[in-house]
């Protein structure tokens, strides 16, 4: 295909019978319209994919990693693979449906935490290809040169002490805003995402698809897990996590 739409090369990796998988795909299995959609979504941002494949790979497991560096779902609806912006950036998420009590199948209801170490803000550093811009004699030169920068929110309180994550995206990605933007979306991933929910609805209710913003109107109970730690023989207190400088109401053994 001509094209460096990310969209359009996932598409063409399930359809083509040569060096894909078209031949035990059937594209019926597919979803062009939202392929279609998610490529203007990527072409609006200037997001491409300017890259080769060189070994083999999981289709399906591949797809899903190069999604996310796109700011794309991809799913699974009707039995057809769905590609969607994970997000909105010029107006508000529309909110498709609301669950309550009345429509969530008894007993079915489970929502679970993410451990605090996994919601610390974390320090993103990002790599990206810098390409050629020009063919003049005092361009850059002839061959792209690695980037990496870091990125994190400017709120973030754990300075120095921050998880690293790191993100490769040289391989296709020669866009730099591109790149920030996927930092950013990590970021905020793990500042606002702290529990995951799962639960049963009938046929009738079940009309929402991947990446759709619900809402969810149910009363809860949670244990909320206290902070614990010690203090030394030195007088120094240590706990999980750090407590800032002030004053504590504390259950302590004195020993």
């Amino acid at each position: 295909i001509d094209s460096h739409d990310f969209a359009d090369v996932f598409y063409d990796l399930l359809t083509n019978k040569r060096y894909g998988i078209g031949d035990i795909f059937n594209p019926a299995q597919i979803d062009k319209t939202s392929f279609d959609n998610a490529a203007e979504f990527t072409r609006s941002r200037k997001y491409f994919f300017d890259g080769a494949i060189s070994d083999k790979i999981n289709i399906r497991s591949w797809g899903a990693e190069r999604a996310t560096d796109f700011l794309l779902d991809l799913g699974v609806s009707g039995g057809r693979f769905t590609l969607s912006p994970a997000l909105t950036f010029d107006k508000p998420e529309t909110v498709v449906a609301l669950f309550t009590a009345g429509n969530i199948i008894q007993g079915s209801f489970q929502m679970s935490y993410y451990e605090t170490q996994a919601r610390t803000d974390p320090k993103i550093t990002v790599r990206w290809r810098e390409e050629r811009l020009q063919n003049s004699v005092t361009d850059r030169g002839l061959f792209p040169q690695m980037r990496e920068f870091s990125v994190r929110r400017t709120d973030a309180k754990d300075g120095d002490d921050a998880p690293i994550i790191q993100i490769d995206l040289s391989n296709f990605c020669t866009n730099q805003d591109h790149a920030k933007d996927r930092a950013k979306y990590e970021c905020q991933l793990k500042h606002y995402v702290t529990h995951s929910v799962a639960f049963k609805t009938t046929p009738t209710e079940a009309s929402i698809q991947v990446g759709s913003i619900i809402q969810l109107g149910i009363e809860t109970t949670h244990f909320n897990q206290p902070t614990n730690g010690g203090i030394s023989s030195t007088g120094e207190v240590f706990s999980w996590p750090e407590l800032a400088n002030g004053t504590y109401e504390v259950l302590i053994w004195d020993g």
